[in-house]
């Protein structure tokens, strides 16, 4: 159950969601929007490759803003200094795949006339990736920094999502295109008197007057005579909607009409990616209610294909609370879904032959989890919680992304990528801190080889005060809080040649042209009212939709689920309200409140076991004498070894004195608190295939490598049991610990030898699974040496309890961020094995103590005293290992 009041910013399309589901859900549920071909036929996931990744330089950092502050001691050759908060934004590669251009602000500079003083505010810069300098020394170059003011009419104080053109002369920067005429960016000939800054209008004026309509998140086409853009919207009820365009760029030298009146690209040739003729995702037949996963609903509009086929987008979400990236064919409206994982998504780069996607993503962090714990909830909800669920992705300025590079096919099993920033100790400043989150956009260099991302540090208020995430300084140069990666994919070679961008003219079949003074529809919504939504499996959800002021939008929805299935494999039952209120334009207040069971396959596995215990019910004896496939000969035989060991044949009355002394007894605990630890330790051969696999072998190759350790555990199991046979059942527990101390040698190589020494850690991982011998030993001691009907049975009711918890704790120990190394779960290991063994040791000497103490208080009692207190069959009573001290004692 969860209760959620947010006053939050709606910053994003209406028809968006954001949160998420577990992963096992979402990838069982229908994909209608799969990419290309059925998911039985979807290839195999990639197999991890190496990634090298680099810090590119960036001006030096001034400790203050005043005026003069970056003195010559700071930067000697005079071209600029930053500050710690930079305001950094990367961008792509240039055509040579030498060069990274970037926006950043500059601070400091002396006033004018000193020839410094141009370095000063947003600038756009370019920045070598190939470990070279430009003529001057540094490894940056300033491109609008000292551009003429006649250059730049119409400038405004905007570069994010900054993007090179093809031509190698041109940037895309904010709403801007800076053009270095017929010289390259990079070439010493690119001065700022030969530099021009043109602005982009969109006319959305029938006469062309006017400054033009606002535009946002500017993403380039890769025939570079084409812009994707978004525009926001306020209704007028104070909700927000976005639409997303895409226009023709044609440059205006002398424009007669709009403003600026000058030199600028305009627009042209607009079509905004809504179809009109189109069903929506959701829509209403009589009294129901239905799901059109196939619906083209585009939140946002992200980037484009690196053929340019596609565009990428935030659309309408699959699943209830799970923001997602997908790509739609410009001429067909095929659609294709990138990421299917329950964390949250934007930020999206496709590579220039269209194989593979790189995202800037919330996965391996949990941030998104607690909203998205629960799988195959239908997106109903979502009409109106999308700002709410979106908005928790951030805490305030703090992102939580880090790059992530995923195949043309998409999430899909266990595969969910791999993360490029992997490599590392995860300590400050190191590639893989987390508290250094990634931004937008991630870029793909033009030969394919390389990824470009930059990252902010997590700095007050997201830590520190009262928030108890810690802070600590930035070790990068002069404390500077904003870095730029470079991503090496080692393994792969430059394409030979560039990568054709499909021709594209202006139009695109299913969207909506614009046409200047016009306004593009508003999202329909659904009347108020009650519907029924099916399940497509099985079940029906009952829909209760209240709608706002003049039924122009919707301000409640309540949605009851009764057996509700849409996969098979996950039932819905329970029932979810959300009311949604806009109080001033562009902020939501929501309540909500969400009371949802779902079962499904934890539905079948307990059928299967009432199934089993009803046979166990029937046919398992409860003694020996009752077993029918013994013969008499072996019915004796099985009781007179109950007699030999103390325990009784049956007893079927509880004794609360018995459960006491369970919790009194040292063994007791021993066996409890040795099994939990165990069975944390069996994240071990649990992840056996992962570790080797993280070793550098292939999927097969650690399939086919996990087999030698079921060798391990056999021979081991063999060795205890001729050693029990041999020593007559003793010394048991000097042999748990014996046959430990080799997972323990396991434990410490994986630990400590290098990624380098492959096969020797391969050997340590196959010692992992000598432990099971020890626990079968373990096991066979509670049996031997815990006496009583009613202790044994808390015994073992105790001991299984810790080995749950164990086997629950086990699995959180292998977390995705720290992968290759997994250092928490590897130390986890090294110090359980030694836990187990000093418990081992412990058992041993207890036992042999006990036994010793029994031994000298029996011989100081009379022979005549001992034979008065002797019973016929005492051995079939229900007495405990306690209070049958003269004469039970314990095998060691």
């Amino acid at each position: 159950m969860r209760y959620i009041y947010l006053i939050l910013l709606a910053v994003g399309g209406a028809h968006l969601s954001l949160a998420a589901t577990s992963p096992a859900a979402i990838l069982e549920r229908a994909d209608a929007q799969q990419p290309l071909r059925g998911a039985n036929q979807l290839p195999s996931p990639p197999e991890p490759e190496h990634i090298t990744v680099v810090e590119l330089p960036l001006p030096p950092v001034t400790p203050s803003d005043a005026t003069g502050s970056c003195t010559r001691a700071i930067n000697t050759r005079g071209t600029g200094c930053t500050g710690k908060v930079t305001g950094l934004s990367s961008g792509n590669f240039l055509p040579d795949n030498k060069h990274v251009v970037a926006s950043i602000i500059f601070t400091g500079a002396p006033a004018a006339p000193d020839p410094r003083s141009i370095y000063t505010g947003l600038q756009l810069i370019i920045v070598k990736a190939d470990n070279t300098t430009f003529p001057n020394g540094d490894p940056w170059k300033c491109i609008t920094c000292g551009v003429p003011a006649a250059n730049q009419v119409g400038r405004v104080d905007l570069m994010d999502y900054p993007q090179a053109f093809s031509d190698g002369k041109r940037a895309l920067a904010g709403p801007q295109i800076i053009d270095c005429g017929p010289f390259q960016l990079s070439s010493a000939k690119c001065t700022p008197k030969v530099t021009h800054i043109y602005p982009i209008r969109w006319n959305t004026s029938p006469t062309g007057d006017g400054a033009g309509g606002s535009i946002r998140e500017l993403r380039l086409h890769p025939d570079n005579n084409h812009l994707g853009f978004n525009s926001l919207l306020i209704g007028s009820e104070g909700g927000v909607s976005q639409t997303a365009y895409i226009g023709r760029l044609v440059f205006s030298k002398s424009p007669t009409t709009g403003k600026p009146l000058s030199s600028r690209y305009d627009l042209s040739n607009v079509t905004a990616l809504v179809d009109p003729q189109g069903s929506a995702q959701i829509y209403v037949e009589g009294s129901e209610l239905k799901m059109n996963q196939s619906a083209i609903s585009i939140g946002e509009l992200r980037g484009f294909s690196g053929s340019g086929q596609e565009v990428t987008y935030l659309g309408a979400p699959t699943e209830s609370c799970n923001i997602d990236v997908y790509a739609i064919h410009l001429i067909t409206g095929k659609i294709r879904r990138l990421t299917a994982h329950p964390e949250y998504v934007d930020p999206v780069d496709i590579s220039p032959d269209d194989a593979w996607t790189v995202v800037m993503d919330t996965r391996g962090t949990g941030r998104q989890m607690w909203l998205s714990g629960m799988g195959g909830i239908p997106p109903i909800v979502d009409m109106i919680v999308t700002a709410a669920t979106s908005s928790t992705r951030n805490n305030g300025e703090r992102r939580f992304f880090q790059p992530w590079l995923i195949d043309r096919y998409g999430d899909r099993g266990q595969y969910y990528g791999q993360r490029i920033n992997a490599a590392g100790d995860g300590s400050p400043g190191s590639v893989n801190d987390p508290e250094w989150n990634g931004r937008a956009d991630p870029k793909w260099s033009p030969d394919g080889t390389r990824i470009v991302y930059y990252q902010a540090q997590t700095i007050p208020p997201e830590c520190g005060g009262i928030n108890p995430l810690p802070c600590y300084n930035s070790t990068e140069p002069g404390g500077r809080q904003e870095r730029m990666m470079m991503a090496t994919l080692t393994s792969r070679k430059p394409y030979t040649q560039p990568v054709p961008v499909v021709p594209f003219d202006d139009a695109i079949p299913w969207g909506t042209p614009f046409v200047p003074g016009s306004t593009i529809p508003s999202p329909s919504y659904i009347p108020g009212g009650n519907y029924t939504l099916r399940g497509q499996v099985s079940g029906t959800a009952m829909v209760e939709i209240i709608g706002g002021v003049n039924n122009t939008s919707i301000e409640t929805i309540a949605v009851t689920y009764y057996n509700f299935s849409d996969n098979g494999a996950t039932i819905l039952n329970g029932d979810e309200k959300a009311t949604v209120l806009t109080p001033f334009g562009g902020q939501n207040e929501v309540d909500w409140f969400s009371d949802i069971v779902q079962t499904g396959v934890f539905l079948l596995c307990g059928a299967i076991t009432v199934a089993w215990a009803a046979v166990v019910f029937y046919f398992l004896p409860d003694s020996p004498t009752n077993a029918k496939f013994l013969t008499q000969r072996e019915k004796s035989i099985a009781v007179e070894r109950l007699r030999d060991n103390r325990t009784g044949v049956k007893n079927t009355t509880f004794k609360v004195s018995q459960a006491i002394e369970a919790f009194r007894d040292p063994q007791v605990w021993i066996f409890a608190v040795g099994l939990g630890v165990s069975s944390i330790g069996n994240v071990g051969g649990s992840f056996l295939p992962l570790i080797i696999k993280d070793l550098g072998f292939s999927g097969l190759q650690s399939t086919l490598l996990t087999v030698p350790s079921g060798g391990f555990e056999i021979v081991a199991m063999v060795i205890v049991g001729l050693a029990r046979s041999l020593l007559n059942g003793k010394g048991r527990t000097l042999m748990m610990f014996g046959i430990t101390v080799p997972t323990l040698i396991g434990c410490v190589f994986l630990a400590a030898l290098p990624a380098s020494d492959k096969w020797v850690r391969i050997v340590g991982a196959w010692l992992l699974l000598c432990t099971p011998a020890a626990t079968a030993l373990q096991l066979s001691l509670i049996g031997s040496n815990v006496a009583g009907f009613s202790k044994k049975v808390t015994t073992t009711a105790f001991t299984f309890i810790l080995y749950c918890v164990g086997n629950i704790i086990s699995p959180q120990l292998f977390k995705s961020t720290e992968a290759p190394g997994y250092r928490t779960a590897i130390r986890t290991l090294v110090a359980s094995t030694s836990t187990m063994m000093l418990l081992y040791l412990m058992l041993f000497f207890y036992y042999k103590y006990e036994n010793n103490r029994r031994d000298k208080v029996l011989a100081n009692i009379p022979q005549d005293v001992i034979d008065a207190a002797m019973v016929e069959n005492e051995e079939y009573l229900d007495r405990t290992d306690m209070e049958d001290f003269l004469k039970f004692r314990y095998a060691w």
